[in-house]
């Protein structure tokens, strides 16, 4: 990996953990000054995270920019006519649940990749490979999460807030871990690449 290469994706890839912080921050606000109908920020979260995604995972997951615009564009044009089209302070759960089936395409292109690659030496020291980790974590189980809101809210409202509570905070929890650990190999990465 080149200098370049590292000073071009290091700023993004700390963008992602500390957008999630902020907007954590934000729903936290909303919720202790007790503002009902703030599913906007949850909606504005996961359009940003979609964002930021596609273009960490830019040059290898898309052939080319043209391509990546092409589907990111028709996504979150997706997400927005959804949102708009039921409500813009209740969470689109339904958009959101597109949004993580693409990062588990991401993350299986991901590691894709990473088997083309000749030149890892250790793969447990590869920022790449922590961080497809925790998108796909991730993904997997908020994808089902988002997908089955509704029919699990309708057969048992206490139990889908429960599963919520406890499963997608691990979730979160667990994504946060891997990143922190893809984050530690990538800043290796480029102290290694600004003094070879």
């Amino acid at each position: 990996v080149t200098t370049g290469v590292v000073r071009k994706h290091f700023p993004l890839l700390w963008f992602y953990p500390l957008t999630g912080f902020a907007f954590d921050i934000l729903v936290s606000i909303f919720k202790r000054i007790g503002s009902s109908g703030n599913g906007w920020v949850s909606n504005l979260f996961v359009l940003t995270e979609f964002i930021i995604l596609s273009f960490i995972y830019r040059k290898r997951v898309f052939p080319n920019d043209r391509v990546l615009f092409l589907f990111t564009g028709t996504l979150v044009v997706f997400f927005v006519s959804t949102t708009l089209n039921a409500s813009l302070v209740r969470f689109n759960m339904f958009g959101a649940s597109f949004f993580s089936f693409s990062y588990i395409v991401y993350g299986l292109l991901g590691f894709r990749s990473i088997l083309k690659e000749t030149d890892i030496v250790s793969l447990e020291r590869y920022w790449f490979f922590w961080l497809n980790t925790a998108v796909l974590t991730y993904a997997s189980g908020t994808f089902l999460l988002f997908l089955f809101k509704d029919y699990l809210w309708a057969v048992n409202e206490v139990f889908y807030k429960q599963l919520w509570n406890s499963l997608f905070q691990l979730l979160n929890i667990i994504k946060n871990i891997l990143l922190a650990v893809a984050l530690y190999y990538y800043h290796n990465l480029s102290v290694r690449a600004r003094s070879g």
